[in-house]
């Protein structure tokens, strides 16, 4: 209220909106790769560089290096919605373990992996699907991947997901590196797929964390991030291992690989994905995907949402006004299926005099993801007694027919 002198009426509009919780956008992928024949001014190494709505800017990559068969794979996933990519191109070098260096990077540098967490301040766009093909394969070696845990531990940083590479050897194998890894925003994927390379004219086989990015980000802008890619139809020449399935076969090898927290590729009318468990054997949260980025999207938005109740005053008003936000907007992503139920309060136990004092203000939010449908049982029974039904339907025919006649 102004204390400046005034002798009279004077009216002010103090109207204002209430703050709008919304998630932000998803399914923008974060890809790593080579180039060696890129336009180095475009593609400048270590430097995120956006692909929006138009994948011929990758043409300026060139022909070689993992990035351009990579991007054009990920690209032919896409259908109704075009997806966003942020690009971080690396040197191309001879020797592999300093190629390894160089995708892994440098974090005080922000180079390789760690030069994703530049891609919101330099594009505006974090993306939150990060893929290293060729790089971030896990072994049988009893060793974890250098470029997959780093790659983890940005993720850590943005609030976004990894899907890396099993061995494409043998279903045994891949259960073994799986071993390796504990992280509930990782996912692994064994086998790998074909597809044509224009430049090579000759088919190639490319990690099949491509294709899980891809179609992950598709469901993303088709349907939602609560939606996962497994079970969805996937554009691919075909894989580079054949990884058995049958629908009520439990111990088929897909489901083997599954039941390991392994996402695979199948042939079942047409390639898919299937699978949607990631690595993290205490499963927090639920152990798939869906819950992972369930809960990363709901913090994100509730955290951008409410920073205009940051140093307001405090009042009654206030404290049901941020409560009222925030039911609403869980409200609304139950309503559109990313979650089951929630529950969200001021409890008087988490709230003390002293913290309020300090303009400390807790809530509690209790709720639990849409977790997909996993598995459906039909259980039959035999059951004789139904030809008597059948013979009463009969008899009472044949009766009807005799007197017609």
């Amino acid at each position: 209220m102004t204390t400046n002198y005034h002798h009279g009426v004077r009216a002010h509009d103090m109207t204002q909106a209430p703050p709008i919780i919304r998630v932000g956008e998803s399914g923008e992928i974060g890809i790593i790769g080579t180039a060696p024949g890129a336009d180095a001014e475009q593609w400048p190494l270590n430097v995120p560089v956006a692909i929006i709505g138009d994948i011929t800017k990758a043409a300026s990559l060139g022909a070689t290096g993992t990035l351009p068969i990579a991007l054009k794979t990920i690209w032919k996933q896409y259908a109704k919605t075009s997806g966003k990519i942020v690009v971080i191109r690396v040197e191309e070098l001879a020797d592999p373990a300093q190629q390894i260096s160089a995708v892994v990077g440098d974090v005080t540098l922000k180079t390789g992996v760690h030069a994703f967490r530049s891609a919101n301040t330099l594009l505006g766009i974090e993306p939150d699907l990060l893929i290293a093909p060729g790089f971030a394969n896990a072994s049988a070696d009893g060793k974890a991947n250098a470029v997959a845990n780093e790659l983890i531990s940005v993720a850590v940083r943005l609030r976004s997901f990894v899907i890396f590479d099993g061995p494409n050897t043998t279903a045994v194998d891949a259960v073994t590196a799986r071993g390796n890894y504990g992280s509930d925003r990782a996912m692994m994927v064994d086998n790998y797929i074909s597809e044509w390379d224009t430049g090579l004219d000759a088919e190639v086989q490319l990690p099949g964390s491509i294709l899980a990015a891809g179609v992950q980000s598709k469901m993303d802008l088709e349907k939602g991030f609560w939606w996962p890619a497994s079970n969805k139809p996937a554009l691919i020449n075909g894989t580079a291992r054949v990884v058995d399935y049958r629908s009520n076969d439990s111990g088929c090898e897909a489901n083997f690989l599954n039941s390991h927290d392994i996402t695979t590729i199948i042939r079942d009318d047409g390639f898919r994905l299937w699978g949607t468990h990631t690595t993290d054997k205490e499963k927090l949260l639920g152990g798939t995907i869906v819950g992972r980025r369930v809960a990363d999207k709901t913090y994100d938005a509730l955290e951008r949402g409410l920073m205009p109740y940051i140093d307001i005053p405090p009042s009654e008003q206030a404290i049901e006004s941020i409560a009222g936000s925030v039911r609403g907007f869980l409200r609304d992503l139950r309503g559109k299926g990313a979650l089951i139920g929630y529950e969200f309060e001021f409890p008087a136990d988490l709230n003390s005099v002293q913290q309020m004092a300090d303009g400390q203000y807790f809530y509690k939010l209790r709720f639990v993801e849409a977790a997909s449908i996993r598995n459906i049982e039909i259980w039959g029974y035999r059951t004789p007694e139904l030809y008597a039904e059948f013979l009463s339907q009969a008899a009472a025919l044949s009766s009807f027919s005799s007197s017609a006649t």
